[in-house]
């Protein structure tokens, strides 16, 4: 249901209501007029009595055939009413002089030009006043009738008489036009306006509503109806409220908003609002509210005129996520750089060092043989540095590709295979889930992430103790958790968590390795987007727990 919307007209619309209600006035108080005169002309008995009467009526006659008649076009009433009118008033002048109606007819017609015709026409009534003064004094001069305005006036007073009749009917015409120029610009305006207000609530982009202060619809357009109409049981929404499209969340935010409104009236104040979609989704809105007032400016509506700006923040958030990561990966690479760099140098460091000294004992057969075992040994630190190098940054720059449906327990199998020799030489009692759980993901990833998380648990073993590792596998709707527990050494969580990912970072120097296992597991969860927790106490064991989204 929507309201009707008044259409803003032209000034010749208004001046043509104008003479249309003159045509509905006329007649009732045309014979309010013309009755008394004739009867007073009439009882009077004389000539001019008669002649007044007979005119009056012929006049009146005419006028109401004019006013009646359908056949007539609009403008042509106009122009014949007037000029019936003018005809009266110069015979009623010339019959009854200036202390007669005619004088208030003359004066009377510039009023009704003025309103009734278009500025350049109405400028007529001045000159055909102008004629009338003229064609009286003429008759006032030359005695050319036998008019009472011969008694009443000599030429000298006459021209002071019409004078002031001119004075009076420029003036008019003047303040009238004024006043009929500043409402046509104000028209104008409100035309604009109009044109703008209907394109808006014609638009398929924005939402237009308006509400009572007790919050219920008064007004929506069609787009508003088509996205959120659903929400009430009717096809209607007018007289419903507006909450009812609000999510719970944002219902005290639309209350503050609201009463900043209401505070200033006739001020914009601008709020987002999420709302539910009939799909179950949710809807980011921004909305334009001002408190209208009536004619007293006490608050009367609220309107509202609002936009989806879903995709926007979606994109905003996307976006700040994006930077979050570049941030994080550029930080992360850049230490991995330094890292890297430092390690360098000790295998370049050998390797200049031996070929210069090759240089100096070239001829020592001995010394040559002993400096190509170091070159070569050196030669081979450089390359897994390289290759280490080349695996961290294809970690961070990769972007996961194509995501399969993997079987955890299927990996865990697969792991256990890998490491079956350390497992069968450490004695470790590996304790795997049995119950299938499923999730969409990479499988290349999900076993790098967890060979390298078991590798450390069972290598990390207490000497004096039997080695245990426990998997168990929790999940939700969103997530599954994979927790690995071991019965080893255990990590001071509290003093080298910083260092616990971080590439080269070795906490456990008894045992071979690079330092790059547990900076694997965590560059490989964050690349599934997933996150790592760690549970450990130095002597009692370790658990990291790996969540990772379900799709």
């Amino acid at each position: 249901m929507k309201q009707d919307i008044i259409q803003v007209q032209d000034i010749g619309f208004y001046r043509d209501r104008l003479f249309k209600l003159l045509l509905y006035c006329l007649v009732p108080t045309g014979l309010i007029a013309l009755v008394p005169g004739l009867f007073m002309a009439i009882k009077a008995g004389t000539t001019t009595g008669y002649l007044v009467a007979g005119v009056d009526t012929l006049i009146a006659s005419a006028l109401f055939y004019v006013i009646w008649s359908k056949r007539i076009k609009i403008h042509v009433k106009k122009i014949a009413i007037t000029g019936s009118l003018y005809a009266l008033a110069i015979f009623l002048m010339i019959s009854l002089g200036s202390f007669g109606p005619g004088i208030i007819y003359i004066l009377l017609l510039t009023v009704l030009m003025s309103l009734l015709f278009s500025s350049k026409t109405a400028q007529l009534s001045i000159w055909f006043n102008l004629i009338v003064c003229v064609i009286l004094g003429i008759i006032v001069e030359f005695k050319l009738f036998d008019s009472i305005l011969i008694k009443q006036y000599h030429l000298a007073d006459w021209l002071a008489y019409s004078s002031n009749v001119m004075l009076f009917s420029v003036i008019t015409f003047l303040l009238i036009n004024h006043l009929i120029k500043s409402l046509e610009g104000r028209i104008k305006e409100l035309s604009v306006s109009e044109s703008r207000q209907l394109g808006l609530l014609a638009s398929q982009t924005n939402y237009v509503i308006r509400t009572d202060m007790s919050g219920k619809y008064t007004y929506a357009n069609d787009k508003f109806i088509r996205d959120f109409g659903w929400v009430n049981d009717d096809e209607s929404i007018i007289g419903h409220d507006a909450l009812g499209s609000i999510l719970d969340y944002h219902h005290q935010r639309l209350f503050e908003m609201v009463d900043r409104c209401v505070a200033h009236p006739n001020e914009v104040f601008q709020v987002s609002l999420d709302k539910q979609k009939q799909d179950g989704g949710v809807m980011t809105t921004l909305w334009d509210i001002i408190c209208m007032t009536d004619e007293l400016d006490a608050p009367s509506e609220i309107q509202c005129i609002g936009i989806d700006i879903s995709k926007r923040i979606q994109a905003e958030r996307k976006l700040e996520l994006s930077l979050k990561d570049l941030y994080t990966h550029n930080k992360e690479l850049q230490t991995y750089a330094y890292v890297i760099s430092h390690n360098l140098r000790a295998p370049i460091a050998n390797v200049l060092g031996l070929v210069s000294l090759i240089e100096v004992d070239r001829d020592d057969a001995g010394a040559m043989n002993e400096y190509i075992r170091d070159l070569k040994e050196s030669a081979f630190k450089l390359d897994q540095v390289v290759k280490d190098l080349s695996k961290g940054v294809s970690i961070a720059g990769h972007t996961i590709g194509l995501k399969e449906e993997v079987n955890l327990v299927e990996i865990f199998n697969a792991i256990k295979e890998d490491l079956n020799c350390l497992i069968k030489t450490t004695n470790t009692k590996l304790v795997l889930p049995t119950q299938s759980i499923y999730l969409r993901s990479s499988k290349a990833y999900l076993h790098i992430i967890f060979n390298n998380l078991l590798h450390n648990a069972i290598q990390h073993h207490a000497e004096d103790q039997q080695p245990k590792v426990t998997v168990t596998i929790s999940e939700d709707a969103q997530h599954v958790t994979v927790a690995v527990t071991d019965n080893g050494i255990g990590i001071d969580v509290e003093k080298q968590f910083d260092d616990l990912f971080e590439p080269y970072k070795r906490l456990n120097t008894t045992q071979p390795g690079k330092g790059l296992g547990l900076f694997f597991v965590k560059r490989h969860t964050d690349a599934l987007g997933g996150t790592i927790q760690v549970e450990s106490k130095p002597g009692s064991g370790s658990t990291f727990k790996v969540v990772l989204p379900k799709q």
